[in-house]
């Protein structure tokens, strides 16, 4: 006995045994991406700070998007400039990517999200 496919607006086009299981994993992806929650990184980030270094702020925008910060690779693959002070931060509404991209550019620095954690780049 074959189990019925599950119902859908979306036939199956017909085929080999093969062709309908890839048909119906792509199916399962879709759906999946679907159903799952907008990506964190969409956010927007309301911060400022008088005086702060880089990777701790770099650290308060991953907190208020749902991310960590990877310490160890991010240090060891910035420092000094990830220490480097930065003064008068304002960041108002804006997605998490310009406002990190506001904050890392004027210190040569660039980021990548990674397992939920961002890592600093240069």
């Amino acid at each position: 006995m074959v189990p019925s496919e599950p119902q859908s607006d979306v036939r199956c086009p017909g085929g080999s045994r093969a062709e309908r299981a890839r048909w119906q994993r792509a199916q399962e992806i879709t759906w999946q991406a679907r159903s799952s929650s907008p990506p964190r990184v969409a956010n927007f980030i309301n911060y400022s700070t008088d005086k702060k270094s880089v990777q701790y702020i770099v650290i308060d925008l991953a907190a208020q998007v749902g991310l960590g910060y990877n310490w160890e690779k991010s240090f060891a693959q910035t420092d000094p400039e990830c220490r480097r002070f930065v003064y008068n931060v304002s960041i108002k509404d804006q997605p998490f990517q310009r406002a990190m991209a506001k904050l890392l550019a004027p210190v040569g620095l660039r980021y990548q999200v990674e397992a939920d954690k961002v890592v600093l780049y240069r």
